[in-house]
């Protein structure tokens, strides 16, 4: 059995889309000892990279990897980079890995993964929690979509990455759960904006009210992290 140091050496890696989730999670992986290259379709953020130490290509130079990491904004992106030509379909070797983190739709998702197989490619959906300062830590918890045996041969990649790492099912699992979770934050904001409120209105200092929520039992990631910095 190969050791984890080994692993990490022989597994090259490309990740798509440089901007601060895919950025932070590119030099993340090189810090951890993988072959990283990225790329970008502006090259801005391959300039940013390149500076930070991390060895970029044009979208129309994606090198030959084992995995294809994919960071981008959304499921349009992700197929265009699959399917538009010259696409990943094409230029990927057989074999290698496409791995969305990516906060995608599931049915698109389903459809790549499709197209993925049948061209001889492995597909995994792994949209990611935590945000830049986890990207950038390896911190982050990661929704995976896909089968056990491309799970575990990316493994050493995803520890790299992440804190927790949850398998949910097959291709487009991990994207249903991911939206599942956002639906979930969006409500925890709500209801802590509206909560806050009300202690407002009744007199209560709102970083007080805010303070003893987060002692009790009605605290939440959102209560505790979110709803601080983004309100």
């Amino acid at each position: 059995m190969k050791r984890l140091g080994s692993l990490k050496m022989s597994l090259t890696i490309t990740v798509i889309g440089l901007g601060q989730m895919g950025g932070n999670m590119a030099l993340t992986l090189k810090a951890a000892g993988f072959a990283v290259t990225g790329s970008d379709l502006f090259e801005a953020a391959r300039s940013r990279l390149e500076g930070l130490g991390l060895s970029v290509v044009a979208p129309d130079a994606l090198p030959a990897s084992d995995v294809y990491l994919l960071s981008l904004p959304t499921s349009t992106h992700v197929r265009e980079v699959i399917e538009q030509s010259p696409g990943l379909l094409t230029l990927a070797p057989k074999g290698s890995v496409i791995v969305d983190t990516s906060t995608s739709d599931p049915a698109v998702s389903r459809e790549l993964a499709e197209k993925v197989t049948a061209a001889g490619l492995h597909w995994l959906d792994a949209p990611v929690s935590g945000g830049p300062k986890g990207a950038a830590s390896g911190k982050l918890g990661m929704l995976l979509g896909g089968d056990e045996a491309t799970i575990e041969r990316v493994t050493p990649m995803l520890k790299a990455m992440s804190a927790k790492r949850t398998h949910v099912g097959g291709p487009g699992s991990g994207h249903v759960v991911k939206l599942a979770n956002n639906y979930l934050c969006a409500a925890h904001l709500l209801t802590t904006a509206e909560a806050v409120a009300m202690a407002a209105k009744a007199g209560v200092d709102p970083a007080a009210c805010l303070a003893g929520l987060n002692s009790g039992s009605g605290r939440s990631a959102i209560s505790e992290v979110n709803f601080p910095e983004w309100v």
